[in-house]
């Protein structure tokens, strides 16, 4: 949706402009203008912006980068009921690190003067860099959105230098809205005060998901039977087939997994640049009883649904959400910081060691062996920790709670 048109819409639900009080000066301060800047917007993040940007207390605009190849990561390509405006992405790789700008973006930002800058957490941006630098500057405010991890190996060279420079990016912002609260006490390990920062969990969007909830579990159904998978045991993976996935690993350990209980199967649900070769090891492995179905958005959760247990094998998050809202345990390791606050021991799923075979063959077993009565309560505290805490609403509420605190403060409008 364009700017022009998203304004029409929102001025029909409200012909007045809301103004906020300063408690101590008692001035009204005029609509905030906010700025969000992304690199790109995924197809599970599209409600996420409609949400936040139906706050008609603020002006919005979302700019988002322009995605170009196949990263294992779509970009949303639809139709989406917020302003937004594309800028050019351009990625080079620097050793172990990728620095990325966004080229158009001083174009859009100037003119349209925001109050508040909402910057995504990712250190390596340079443009990013200019925009905190032109904000402090002009007085404007800053919120920080991340994941609070950071791919580089603990105790390297390139680690240390990583954090020191995050010390400094987010020490700049007004405010920090973390994924987790793993994530929140990594950053503070860097030197950023705990005042300045908030946890946000990453969530999924579940109105729909509960609006269609019993069509849902009937396609699951009809998912296993097509399948054959009536009294199997069912193992799902769904995500990008990318090599920091270790989706090799997952392949791996179910081989191991199947050669003792050959009642087990495992789907694959996702596409990518490692696809091939992650094919090519199934293959050398002999493999049965795994299914590849490529990339699936649309109907999805039907598979998550009808697996047993979701695996999550390397890196990734929100599909943890997404499987425990169907009340599916999950199996993960050390991925993006969310793993700490959805996934525990022995509750809502297992955990195993980073990378290590062994430890994953071990809980994939013992999952795969659970009384059905364990693995449904399983289940049902999974489901709980999504809807009470881990969905769209309440990020989207966070972020505008943050946004009226700013407006306390005051605004820029320069």
């Amino acid at each position: 949706m364009t700017i022009e048109s998203f304004r029409a819409v929102t001025n029909t639900q409200a012909k007045f402009v809301v103004t906020r009080i300063d408690p101590d000066s008692k001035r009204n301060l005029a609509t905030m203008r906010v700025c969000f800047i992304t690199n790109f917007i995924p197809p599970y993040r599209k409600s996420f912006y409609e949400k936040l940007c139906a706050n008609s207390r603020y002006d919005w605009l979302v700019l988002r980068g322009r995605v170009g190849q196949e990263t294992g990561r779509p970009d949303y390509k639809g139709k989406i009921a917020a302003p937004t405006q594309e800028v050019e992405n351009v990625e080079r790789a620097l050793g172990p690190f990728t620095l990325r700008f966004q080229s158009g973006v001083f174009a859009s930002v100037r003119p349209y003067k925001p109050d508040v800058l909402v910057l995504l957490g990712m250190v390596g941006n340079i443009s990013n860099w200019l925009l905190l630098g032109w904000a402090r500057l002009t007085g404007r405010r800053i919120v920080i959105w991340a994941c609070g991890w950071e791919p580089q190996k603990t105790g390297s060279l390139s680690l240390w230098v990583k954090q020191r420079l995050m010390g400094v990016y987010f020490g700049l912002a007004d405010k920090s809205l973390l994924y987790s609260t793993k994530g929140m006490n990594y950053l503070a390990s860097t030197g950023v005060s705990h005042s300045k920062m908030q946890v946000c969990f990453n969530g999924i969007e579940i109105d729909e998901l509960l609006a269609n909830e019993t069509e849902i579990f009937r396609e699951a159904k009809s998912l296993r039977e097509r399948e054959s998978c009536i009294g199997d045991f069912v193992f799902i993976y769904v995500g990008g087939l990318l090599e920091e996935k270790r989706v090799d690993l997952l392949l791996d350990a179910f081989a191991s997994v199947r050669k003792d209980n050959p009642a087990t199967r495992l789907w694959i649900v996702g596409d990518g640049p490692d696809a091939a070769r992650v094919k090519a090891h199934a293959e050398r492995l002999q493999l049965t009883g795994v299914t590849f179905f490529g990339r699936i958005i649309e109907g999805v959760d039907a598979y998550f649904a009808a697996a047993d247990v979701f695996v999550l094998p390397g890196l990734g998050g929100l599909a943890f959400n997404q499987a425990m809202f169907w009340r599916t345990p999950c199996i993960g390791t050390e991925a993006d910081g969310t793993e700490d606050d959805l996934v525990i021991d022995g509750e809502t799923g297992f955990r195993f060691e980073l990378d290590q075979f062994e430890s994953l063959c071990s809980v994939m077993q013992k999952a795969s062996t659970l009384p059905q009565e364990q693995l449904v309560a399983m289940g049902e505290k999974a489901r709980a920790v999504i809807v009470d805490r881990s969905n769209v609403d309440q990020m989207v509420a966070i972020f505008h709670r943050t946004l009226d605190d700013l407006a306390i403060l005051g605004v820029a409008h320069a």
